[in-house]
Parts: structure tokens; C-alpha cells; sequence
């Protein structure tokens, strides 16, 4: 059989000039109210579990943000979703210690300044804000590396996230949508051989024309994932994965998930022939 060779997805990098603007803008302006709801939280719960899902929470909020704009205006580029993802989470980090400065100090100003935070930070550094059971307040290296890994969370969970949708959706130029909808095939086999792996990262998927239905209840199998969109009929992507399942002394089942493939480009005269061997085999 003839090497049926697909051609993997990458994005074009395009993106208009307000796109950035607007998602930086739009996260400026909900992070000063929620800098400070999130400093009044954390100063009013003493619970360090509860704290730890507010900041979780509070990255994921301006991730989601920066992402949901980048989508809505069309920035095909990884590199501007993760250079926005991180400004978002940078701005969310400052109006984080500007809403707590107001909650440790009375008559701070609305807005305060890069280097009047900085000067808080000092005295903080030197004298703490907060104790332990039993103990004086933490200062020093101690409370420094809790703010870096504050801060660690806030940037990190905000730069990936819409690194995270912009990179795994692939995008039909000519019609202008995202392929955002998805079908999943769990009926072919588990691929085996080095031959067979090597060919798939390479686009070959010559492998799955020649694979099996996968036997009833099968514990190892071959996922196949059409993305497209219901407004484009034109442009597919298909992604090929090893699934394997285990389950734990509970009985609940685990998937362990392994690319062999990107997104790759479906040419539309070869829909119907995957449709067919996803399907049936």
C-alpha cells in the first residue's frame, strides 16, 4: 500500500494588532476589583487548603480571561497566547498586592504605586503579616517563598491556559473558524510495533487503514479525534493517541493518554474513507 503522508497543523501566527491590546485592557480593568476580593478572602480565611484553591482560582480567572479573548478575536499564535496569558497573570499579581495592602493598611491609597508595593514588601519581608500556630510571624526567606510560589501559581496557571487553548485548536483560515468541535473513534486497535509508531509521528497513518477492531472490553486501544466546525465543511484535523486503561482498588477507571500524532490536516475528499475505518475498522 502506497504511504498515505498527512501534512501536520501549525498556525499561521496572524493576529490583529487589538487583540493583544483588548485582552490586556479587559484583564486591567477585572483585576482591580478582584485583587481585591481575593486579598479580603485570603486575609478572612485561615484555612491553608482554602487559600490554596482561592489562588488556583484566582490564576484560572484571568487565564480563562486572556484566552476567551484571544479566541474570540482570531490570534492564531502560541507565542502571543502565552505572552498574554503571562501579562494577564503579572497585572493579576499586582492588583493582588494592591488590594493586600489595603487590607493590612488603613488609608492606602486606591492605586498604589509600583514602588510604594515594594516598599511594603520590605517591611513586610522584615516583619511579616501573619503567624503560625504557636509561633511569631513569618518573615524573611520563610515568607518569600511563599509569595514565590503565590506568585508561581498566579503567572503559571494564567500563561498556560491560553497557551493551552490556542495551541490544541486548530484554525480554517479560509472560513475563519476554529475547529472547536470534536468526534472521538475508540474502535481501533492498540498499534503496535516501532515501525507502525515511527510512521504515525512522521504523518504516515498508513498504519491505521491496515488496523483491527479492537476485541469487546480491551484494556489498550487506538483513539482517533476528528476536530472540525459545524460552519466549516471544508477543513478537518485528525489527532491520533494510545489510550490505556487501568483501574484502582476502587474499580474507577484511568486513562493513560500517549500522542502519536499532532493535529494533522484532513484533506475533505478523504472524510468519508475516515469515517469509514474509524468506524469500522
Amino acid at each position: 500500500m502506497e504511504p498515505l503522508q498527512l501534512v501536520s497543523y501549525r498556525h499561521s501566527g496572524k493576529f490583529a494588532l487589538y487583540a493583544p491590546v483588548l485582552t490586556i485592557g479587559a484583564v486591567g480593568v477585572i483585576a482591580f476589583p478582584l485583587g481585591f476580593a481575593y486579598a479580603y478572602l485570603m486575609k478572612w480565611i485561615p484555612f491553608i487548603y482554602l487559600n490554596f484553591l482561592l489562588t488556583v482560582g484566582y490564576g484560572f480567572v484571568f487565564g480563562w480571561i486572556a484566552g476567551w479573548i484571544l479566541k474570540r478575536t482570531h490570534a492564531r499564535s502560541n507565542r502571543l497566547a502565552l505572552a498574554c496569558g503571562a501579562a494577564a497573570g503579572l497585572i493579576a499579581l499586582y492588583f493582588e498586592w494592591n488590594g493586600h495592602i489595603h487590607a493590612l493598611f488603613d488609608g492606602a491609597p486606591l492605586v498604589c504605586r509600583p514602588r510604594q508595593i515594594w516598599a511594603v514588601i520590605q517591611v513586610l519581608y522584615e516583619h511579616g503579616s501573619w503567624s503560625l500556630h504557636n509561633g511569631g510571624n513569618v518573615t524573611g526567606i520563610a515568607v518569600a517563598a511563599v509569595w514565590l510560589v503565590e506568585a508561581g501559581i498566579i503567572v503559571g496557571i494564567s500563561s498556560a491556559l491560553p497557551y493551552r487553548l490556542i495551541a490544541n485548536l486548530p484554525y480554517c483560515e479560509r472560513t475563519r473558524r476554529w475547529l472547536d468541535e470534536e468526534r472521538v473513534y475508540n474502535t481501533l486497535e492498540s498499534l503496535t510495533g516501532a515501525d507502525k509508531i515511527a510512521a504515525l509521528k512522521t504523518g504516515n497513518i498508513t498504519p491505521l487503514l491496515e488496523a483491527k477492531v479492537k476485541e469487546p472490553g480491551a484494556n489498550s486501544f487506538t483513539r482517533l479525534t476528528l476536530k472540525y466546525s459545524s460552519k466549516s465543511q471544508t477543513f478537518f484535523t485528525l489527532r491520533v493517541q494510545s489510550v490505556a486503561l487501568t483501574f484502582d482498588k476502587e474499580g474507577k477507571v484511568k486513562e493513560t493518554v500517549t500522542d502519536l500524532t499532532g493535529d494533522l490536516v484532513l484533506p475533505h475528499d478523504m472524510l468519508d474513507l475516515f469515517q469509514r475505518f474509524a468506524t469500522e475498522g
